[in-house]
């Protein structure tokens, strides 16, 4: 009786370890997939560089320099919207510099 408890034990020990691996192994095999899949899409060429309508008192230079900057940070995306902004508009960019500095990392000093 103790040894049949002792042997289903193993068996199930085993059982849990072989599926164990199976699922590593297929992570494993996504998570390189995924890699590749990436590799092959940045091997592509840069999307075609296109002016775009931009609203009233916005410089092209401007535009230029904002896409440059993005496409250096972040790789190639578009720019979908550009324009100031309006003084009814003003909560909108004060919500988002408190929120960006509420969340930025701060130093303090180790004692």
């Amino acid at each position: 009786m103790v040894s049949a408890a002792i042997v289903k034990m193993l068996w199930i020990g085993g059982i849990s370890i072989a599926v164990s691996m199976a699922v590593a192994v297929l992570i494993r095999m996504m998570v390189a997939l995924g890699a590749h899949v990436e590799r092959v899409a940045r091997r592509g060429s840069p999307p075609e560089a296109r002016v775009c309508p931009v609203g009233p008192g916005i410089s092209d230079e401007d535009v230029a320099v904002v896409s440059a900057a993005l496409y250096a940070a972040i790789g190639p995306h578009r720019v979908v919207h550009l324009a100031e902004a309006g003084r009814g508009r003003a909560w909108v960019s004060e919500g988002r510099a408190s929120h960006h500095t509420s969340h930025a990392p701060t130093h303090r000093p180790k004692h």
